[in-house]
């Protein structure tokens, strides 16, 4: 089993985030510690007047459905760059389309970056999930 570490504020509000909001399961509550389970991954929020920035990324099948759930859930995301129209204005999405997939991003209470990621195997083949025979056989003929 892995675990993060993530320094923070208040474990009690951010535990409260990341299972109220998107819906993982709390392994431990205390004032100045929680645990999340993050599916084979332990997320660890440790009080600390020292925090930085940090980014989270997590694995999601239907990205759009998993967007439209947690923004009827109150949860806001960062507008994506797609592209330039052609007055020189920039047009935006909640979702953003990359080579490897696509992406969505949100912050939690205390400002970390937290990406929900659909990845494309055909270009990203090294996610957990994919480590099958027919994945292996797939990155030694193309990667």
């Amino acid at each position: 089993m892995a675990v993060v570490g993530l320094g923070c504020i208040s474990p009690r509000l951010q535990c409260s985030f990341y299972t109220e909001k998107l819906g993982l399961r709390s392994v431990r509550e205390e004032e100045n510690y929680a645990v999340i389970d993050c599916g084979g991954v332990s997320l660890e929020l440790i009080r600390s007047r020292l925090t930085h920035p940090q980014e989270l990324q997590f694995e999601v099948e239907g990205i759009d459905s998993a967007v439209a759930e947690l923004r009827s859930k109150g949860v806001e995301f960062e507008e994506i760059e797609i592209g330039m129209r052609q007055d020189g204005t920039f047009a935006t999405s909640l979702i953003g389309e990359t080579y490897w997939g696509r992406y969505a991003v949100l912050h939690d209470p205390e400002g970390n970056s937290v990406m929900l990621a659909e990845h494309d195997a055909d270009w990203f083949p090294y996610m957990p999930g994919w480590f099958t025979e027919d994945a292996e056989s797939h990155r030694q003929t193309n990667g």
